[in-house]
């Protein structure tokens, strides 16, 4: 199945085959955030950044839906350092008043 393709192409450092089958494991049904967040990584490290920064949206949102406040945060740090802008960026705390 694609789960086990999955491992065994990141095993041998094949990102390229990896990369393939978790978009078909992606699509063959619910998937949990970090699915979203490994996709992310690997396509970074192929240098596919649009498609990593949709794949980080997306694990974004996936961990919203799970209640997974780790995950959430991971896509967050990851996407500011891709340069994507945030809600929270654009709305910083205001300063409290003594």
């Amino acid at each position: 199945n694609n789960q086990m393709l999955v491992a065994i192409y990141d095993a041998r450092g094949d990102t390229t085959n990896t990369v393939k089958y978790m978009r078909a494991l992606a699509a063959s049904g619910p998937v949990n955030a970090q699915l979203h967040l490994d996709l992310a990584r690997a396509l970074e490290k192929l240098g596919r950044n649009e498609e990593s920064k949709r794949a980080l949206l997306a694990a974004k949102k996936t961990a919203a839906e799970e209640h997974d406040e780790e995950s959430e945060k991971t896509a967050d740090e990851l996407l500011r350092r891709t340069g994507y802008p945030l809600e929270t960026d654009k709305n910083p705390p205001k300063a409290s008043r003594p």
